[in-house]
């Protein structure tokens, strides 16, 4: 995380709450969602990290929300990743996001979650 991408994860920690988005974690969830369509999971875990530190109490909702994130902003602009294929599986892997879920905060945990979705995915008929 660069210095400018430190700066906007710790102006989230402080828009907690902030009446602009539909849920207390929403500036957050903003920033996630940008670094996701850039493909920079090392960020978004960090950011977590940082925001989770700062609202240990937000732990389970954030966690239970990078899933969803990842899904609309990270594997919809993933080079070669076939969407197709992964809406097909996901349907019959209900608990397809717990590693990413569990791995939310830390760097290596979240991409070789990630990588994981990205490589049973390509294996499907």
């Amino acid at each position: 995380m660069d210095d400018q991408q430190l700066s906007q994860a710790i102006r989230a920690i402080f828009d907690r709450g902030s009446p602009r988005y539909t849920t207390p974690s929403g500036a957050l969830f903003e920033l996630l969602r940008t670094w996701a369509e850039s493909q920079d999971l090392s960020s978004i875990a960090e950011a977590c990290e940082l925001y989770i530190c700062a609202h240990p109490h937000a732990s389970a909702f954030v966690a239970a929300s990078l899933p969803a994130i990842l899904v609309n902003s990270y594997f919809t602009v993933r080079p070669g990743f076939d969407y197709e294929k992964f809406v097909k599986w996901q349907a019959e892997k209900c608990n397809w996001s717990e590693q990413i879920s569990l791995s939310f905060t830390n760097s290596a945990g979240l991409a070789a979650a990630v990588e994981n979705v990205v490589n049973v995915v390509a294996e499907q008929a």
